[in-house]
Formats: C-alpha cells, structure tokens, sequence
C-alpha cells in the first residue's frame, strides 16, 4: 500500500480543526461542563467521517476494512448507528473508540462514563495507564450491557515470565470486570503493548488468556514490520489487529500507511 500524502492541505486542515474539538472536549470533561457528552459524540462522528475520508484517498490495491455491520453482529439497536465496525474475524470493533492514556480517578471514571453515554461503545485502556477500576466501573454505571460494549486492553509489561504476564493481565481483567465474575471479566481485545528481545513468554500467556475465552481477540502495538514477522512465525494465535500511534497535533512527517 502507498503512503498517505499527510502535507496535503485539506488533509492538514481537517486534522487541525479536529485537534482543536479534541482539547475544547476534554477541557468540557475537565470542568464536567453539560454539554461534555455530546461534544464527544460529535468529535466521533467526525473522526467516522475523516476515517472514510482517508479510505477514498489510498489505493485501490490497499482497501480500508470499514463496514457498516459485519453478518452476525447482534445488536439490533446499532442497524442505524453510524459508525462502522472492523470484523475481527467474528468479532464486531467500532472503528471510533475512546483512548484512556492519561487519564486517572474521578477524571477517568467521568470521561469514560460521559463518552459511553454519548454513543461511544469501544473504549482503550492498558496496563500501564493504571486505570482499569475506574473503567470497569464506569462501564458498569453507564446500564449498557456488557456484550454491547468492546473493550480493549494492552500488557505492558515487558521482559516477564510467561507465568507472571500471565498473572498480572489477568489482574486487568479482573479490574475492568469489577469481580461481577468470570463472564464479565474479559476484554474484546488484548494487545501486546510493546515489543521486547523475546515476545514468546508474554505471547504464550495472551493465547492462554484467548484460549481460555478472557481475551476474545490478540493484537499487538507498536511493532514494526519486521517484529511482526518473527512473532507470526511461531505464534499459535494469530494476531487481529496492529495498532501504530498517528498523532492529529503532529501528522507531517508520520506517513500513515496500510
């Protein structure tokens, strides 16, 4: 696939007005001002718009996986939603989610609970953001039921044994699920959250985890091309999805490619 021009004019005027409802959005959040809510959902809508934007302008060869509902996806009440999903070989993940880094205590819990109630159903959280209690709670107040939500989470943890990587994503497990029990406490997605000089052991704990139906689905996030050869090579789960950091406030100089 091409890279994408991010110099291109109107690509860096769209990024720029986006960045700016991001920061009025989160400084609503902060001041837990009314209108928070809807702010968040607008700035989804926009970020669906910009996403099939970037699909028109790659090439024909390199298609943009963006449908409206994958076959299968049960909630009928989502037949009108406008944001599209990715198909997760099964499993249905809103293209628009809510990322979590930074944000910590009553200021996640009222973020998360606020993007949730505007419509937002992917949320992204990890490890190392420290902030599963408050994210599983939110998602508990919010009424939505749990197979309505995708939640996705990352080991960040790197240079463990398999047994203790093991141990300590399924403590984020356990917190995102607010010991509600075993059918509620697993994540739609379960990323690899850097890679390291050995992947196998943290690997080998994520497929237990996905074996053992608490991770639906295995990603990993920011491996290059070559990281993600080596793990493929041995690798009994497969990964999903590749998540790469693109930032709105900086796009020129980060080609963005499929």
């Amino acid at each position: 696939c091409s890279d994408l021009d991010t110099t291109d004019p109107e690509l860096a005027e769209t990024v720029a007005d986006l960045g700016s409802a991001v920061d009025s959005a989160r400084d609503m959040l902060r001041e837990r001002e009314p209108q928070a809510a809807s702010a968040v959902k607008d700035i989804a809508l926009r970020l669906t718009d910009f996403l099939a934007s970037l699909g028109s302008r790659l090439s024909s060869s390199c298609p943009v996986a963006l449908t409206p509902n994958p076959a299968g996806w049960p909630h009928q009440h989502m037949d009108q939603d406008p944001i599209g999903y990715l198909d997760l070989q099964g499993v249905a993940m809103p293209t628009v989610g809510f990322g979590t880094h930074e944000l910590s205590g009553a200021e996640c819990y009222r973020a998360v609970l606020a993007a949730v109630q505007a419509g937002v159903r992917h949320v992204d959280t990890a490890q190392a953001y420290n902030n599963a209690r408050e994210i599983g709670r939110a998602l508990r107040d919010s009424g939505i039921p749990r197979d309505q939500l995708f939640v996705a989470t990352k080991l960040s943890s790197r240079g463990l044994g398999e047994e203790q990587a093991h141990v300590e994503l399924s403590r984020e497990l356990d917190e995102l699920g607010q010991g509600t029990g075993s059918a509620s406490e697993y994540a739609d997605l379960c990323y690899l959250h850097f890679p390291s000089e050995d992947d196998r052991p943290a690997w080998r704990a994520l497929e237990r985890l996905a074996t053992a139906r608490r991770c639906r689905r295995l990603g990993v996030s920011n491996f290059a091309k070559d990281e993600i050869l080596q793990l493929l090579a041995w690798a009994r789960h497969k990964p999903s999805v590749l998540q790469s950091q693109f930032s709105i406030y900086e796009p020129a100089g980060e080609p963005l490619a499929a």
